[in-house]
C-alpha cells in the first residue's frame, strides 16, 4: 500500500502522512511527496519482477486554496492570495501536478501516451510488459481477429484501414513490432490544416507539428529516449545527420497519413 493520508481535510504543506499504519506530520508539499512515494513504490515493484498495479489519487486540486511551490507553476506567486484569489490559486495547483499545456487536450506525451493493459484467455504466458508501439485504432483489428471475423471481406476494397492487430503481442513475448509509427492529432472544426496539432513518433523520435491558420506549420522534434518530457526541441540547433534523417522520415509519414484522410 502506498503512503498517503487517511482523511480529507489537511494543509498541503503540513499534513498527516500515513506509512504502514503509522502517521506522522509531513512538511513536504503534498503533491510532490505523493509523486515521490509512488515512484519509489513502483521502482521497488520493478525489482521484484512481479505483476503490480499502482493507483495514485492526488488531493490537488481540492481545497484548501493555497500557494504551491513557485517552481511548480507559472502563476506569479506574489499575486496569489488564497483569501482573495481562489481561482488563481486553483490554476496554480492544477499546473503543479503537470503542465496543462502538455497534458490532456494536447499531442504531447502527457496527453496521448497511456498504458494499455490486456488480460484474458488470449494472453499467453505469464504477465509481462511490452514496449511495442500500439495505437487506439488497433483495437478495431485486434478485437475482430480475436472474434475470428474477417472484416476486410465486408468493407470496401478502397477503404484504407489504419488498424493493425496486436494479437501477436498477446500470444508471443518475443514478437517483433506490428507498426513502426503512431499518429495523433487534435483540431477544431473540419479544417485540420488550419489549426490544432499533429504528432507522429517511432520507437524513439517524435515530430510534433502546430498548424497556424493555414500558414507555414511549426515543427518540433524530440528524442523521447533522452527527453521523455519533450523539453529539448532538437530543431532549435543544427541537427545531426541521424536526427535529420529521422525527422524527414517522420515528416514524410505524417504528411502521407493526412493525405490519405483526404482521399477517404
Amino acid at each position: 500500500m502506498l503512503p498517503g493520508m487517511l482523511r480529507g481535510a489537511f494543509d498541503y504543506d503540513h499534513w498527516p502522512r500515513t506509512v504502514n499504519g503509522k502517521t506522522a506530520i509531513c512538511d513536504n508539499y503534498a503533491t510532490t511527496q505523493l509523486v515521490d512515494d509512488a515512484l519509489a513504490w513502483i521502482e521497488a515493484r520493478e525489482k521484484e519482477k512481479k505483476p503490480w498495479l499502482c493507483y495514485l489519487a492526488f488531493n490537488a486540486a481540492h481545497s484548501p486554496f493555497h500557494r504551491p511551490p513557485a517552481e511548480l507553476h507559472s502563476q506569479d506567486p506574489k499575486e496569489l492570495d488564497p483569501n482573495k484569489d481562489a481561482a488563481g490559486c486553483y490554476r496554480a495547483v492544477v499546473k503543479a501536478p503537470f503542465l496543462a499545456s502538455r497534458a490532456k487536450g494536447t499531442v504531447f506525451e502527457g496527453g496521448i501516451n497511456v498504458p494499455l493493459i490486456v488480460a484474458g484467455p488470449a494472453v499467453k504466458g505469464k504477465a509481462r510488459e511490452c514496449d511495442a508501439l500500439v495505437s487506439i485504432t488497433d483495437l478495431f483489428a485486434t478485437t475482430l481477429e480475436l472474434c475470428a471475423v474477417e472484416y476486410r471481406k465486408h468493407l470496401p476494397k478502397k477503404l484504407i484501414i489504419d488498424a493493425s492487430s496486436f494479437v501477436p503481442h498477446l500470444t508471443s513475448a518475443r514478437h517483433g513490432t506490428i507498426r513502426n509509427t503512431v499518429f495523433s492529432e487534435i483540431f477544431q472544426g473540419n479544417r485540420p490544416e488550419q489549426s490544432g496539432q499533429a504528432a507522429i513518433r517511432n520507437e524513439r523520435y517524435k515530430l510534433l507539428r502546430n498548424y497556424r491558420g493555414g500558414g507555414r506549420p511549426l515543427d518540433r522534434f524530440f528524442d523521447l529516449q533522452e527527453d521523455p518530457f519533450e523539453r529539448n526541441d532538437l530543431m532549435r540547433d543544427d541537427m545531426s545527420p541521424l536526427h535529420t534523417k529521422q525527422y524527414l522520415a517522420l515528416k514524410q509519414e505524417l504528411e502521407r497519413l493526412r493525405a490519405t484522410r483526404r482521399k477517404n
